[in-house]
């Protein structure tokens, strides 16, 4: 099922929809330092009070530590605005950098929008 997009996104690794009572951030491609501060100022631009924000990291090719910078920014400011951050991923050198550097916890990754979508 297609989504029609918010509004253009200036991020051009992510598509912006809404979906129930979130608003989903479809990232795809390569998330890495060329990527990720415009993709960290997208992320700022939707963060509004008590908002749900669902990542979508399943069409990511390729995520360092920029990327994951750039959604710990984003989860801290969903949790200081009362909202949440959710994260969907199924790639597992993502889940092991997660893991490696201590995020997963924090982030709790779902498989599916669904999944994170029921939390």
């Amino acid at each position: 099922m297609t989504h029609p997009p918010l509004r253009p996104d200036p991020c051009e690794a992510a598509r912006t929809y809404r979906m129930g009572p979130a608003t989903v951030v479809e990232l795809r491609g390569e998330i890495d330092m060329l990527t990720a501060p415009v993709l960290r100022r997208h992320l700022q631009h939707l963060a509004e009070p008590e908002a749900v924000l669902l990542i979508d990291l399943r069409p990511v090719t390729f995520f360092d530590c920029s990327g994951l910078e750039a959604l710990l920014d984003a989860h801290l400011q969903a949790v200081m605005g009362r909202g949440r951050l959710e994260v969907v991923c199924n790639n597992a050198r993502i889940l092991d950098l997660m893991t490696t550097t201590r995020t997963r916890t924090l982030f709790h990754p779902t498989a599916t929008l669904a999944e994170a979508l029921t939390e």
